[in-house]
């Protein structure tokens, strides 16, 4: 089995970590998250455990376009 290089992981963790918020628990994830979607009416963002750096971010539904609501489907 073939291990993924340093500087490809480095690689990925800035992709996918660097401008994003971190939060240490679900919960406060969570809270943010319904924050921003009470403020701004979007809807389908919702917490999630990162795989690289180990803390919880928040993004949209996998499979979901940025929706608010009211948005006539």
């Amino acid at each position: 089995m073939k291990t993924e290089g340093l500087w490809a992981r480095k690689n990925r963790f800035q992709k996918s970590c660097e401008d994003k918020e971190q939060f240490f628990t679900e919960k406060d994830c969570e809270v943010r998250v319904y924050r921003i979607s009470k403020r701004t009416n979007e809807e389908g963002l919702a917490p999630y455990k990162c795989e690289f750096c180990g803390w919880w971010h928040y993004g949209h539904e996998i499979g979901l376009e940025k929706k608010t609501k009211g948005d006539i489907e």
